[in-house]
């Protein structure tokens, strides 16, 4: 990958929302009995807001949450902030972070990076790792601030040794890339290692890159393979391909044609350009018979 996962940052932070906003029971009903569900969404609507208006802090949270995902509710941005507002100013550090989120991507209000980040580093300072990443890469990159590598790199490793996947890829990146810092394989390995044990799938396919090319390490084809694997499993298309690849060329493993065509066809169905190339020379190489039985798995 060529950047740090800001793509994976706003996919965490709907993650983080949803996880900390559910509540037991609702999904195995609404499930169970689809008007049951309803009822019961309207009732926790109520319920919420009475709290809300009360100045329950977490609840004014919760209903932010609700209006910003249209969980619900209908999805309304001007709501979202006004509740986020509400429990922000009363100290709710997951309000507070959801309006930097908001102000930082224009969701339901006008872009502002200085304001994204001056939210951020309210939750920052109290240490929730989410804050201290994206506060990392906003000093990184120079927005709503001047740009300054060291405090980004200060901020990322405070969220990197609090186990926060997103960083310490962010972090094995700047190395990888010697983006502010001094080119150094080992310590790209080291946290790219950290964050690919987590399950983040960007860390394993770059340590795949890293074992196929032997960059930063010594070359290693099957433990290319390996990481390649990981990740494609879990849908990243560049991981798909690649690995596809290596069944092509019987790198790390056995040569496979019928593999090779297998990853390659799901990264191309993913969208991924050097997939739809490759799959045009695949579809050579097999039978109509064995291309229907793959596209079938």
């Amino acid at each position: 990958m060529n950047n740090p996962s800001r793509t994976l940052l706003s996919a965490a932070a709907l993650a983080t929302f949803a996880a900390l906003c559910t509540w037991p029971g609702g999904d195995v009903q609404a499930q169970a009995n689809p008007a049951y569900g309803k009822q019961d969404d309207a009732r926790d609507v109520n319920k919420t807001m009475a709290l809300a208006n009360a100045g329950d802090a977490q609840a004014q949270y919760k209903l932010g949450w609700m209006y910003d995902l249209g969980k619900g509710v209908p999805k309304d941005g001007q709501q979202a902030m006004l509740w986020y507002g509400k429990a922000a100013a009363l100290g709710n550090t997951d309000a507070q972070f959801n309006l930097g989120r908001m102000y930082e991507v224009g969701r339901g209000i006008e872009k502002n990076e200085q304001l994204a980040l001056d939210w951020y580093q309210k939750v920052a300072v109290q240490g929730m790792a989410d804050a201290q990443n994206n506060l990392g890469l906003m000093y990184l990159d120079g927005r709503g601030v001047a740009k300054d590598v060291q405090v980004a790199l200060g901020w990322l490793k405070k969220a990197a040794d609090q186990g926060y996947a997103d960083a310490q890829f962010n972090l094995g990146w700047m190395y990888d890339r010697g983006q502010g810092v001094p080119k150094d394989g080992q310590q790209a390995m080291l946290w790219y290692g950290k964050a690919a044990a987590l399950g983040n799938t960007n860390a394993q396919f770059n340590l795949g890159r890293m074992y196929e090319l032997g960059r930063g390490i010594e070359k290693n084809e099957q433990l290319a393979l390996d990481w390649y694997q990981k990740a494609a499993v879990q849908g990243l298309a560049d991981a798909q391909n690649n690995l596809g690849l290596m069944y092509l060329d019987g790198r790390g493993v056995a040569k496979d044609g019928q593999q090779a065509y297998f990853w390659v066809l799901l990264a191309a169905y993913r969208g991924d350009p050097s997939a739809k190339s490759n799959l045009a020379t695949l579809e050579k190489t097999l039978t109509a018979a064995q291309k229907n039985k793959i596209e079938r798995m």
